[in-house]
């Protein structure tokens, strides 16, 4: 009985990542990125151990369309740039490395 609980537990899980992964996906600094998830819409994280967090692609990819669509340059506010960031709703996110 518990091999089948965990196998579907297993196949209702999708693949886990990290807030490395994350950074890379977004093309953002650190700071920026505990910023986003910190944000109420952002996903929660499933917690390994104390240190240790991860996400659901899935939901991470959910959240990420949703975002995509609630943010048009329209409905952007408080954008401002410079050199090296930019600023777009109290998240600094940083020009290409």
């Amino acid at each position: 009985m518990q091999r089948c609980a965990l196998l579907s537990l297993y196949q209702s899980m999708s693949e886990l990542i990290r807030v490395r992964d994350i950074q890379k996906r977004l093309g953002i600094g650190r700071s920026a990125t505990y910023a986003l998830i910190h944000e109420p819409s952002f996903p929660k994280p499933i917690v390994i151990n104390q240190r240790v967090l991860r996400w659901e692609i899935q939901e991470f990819e959910n959240w990420l369309l949703t975002r995509k669509q609630t943010l048009t340059p329209s409905k952007q506010k408080n954008i401002r740039n410079n050199q090296r960031s930019i600023l777009v709703n109290g998240v600094r996110f940083r020009k290409g490395d």
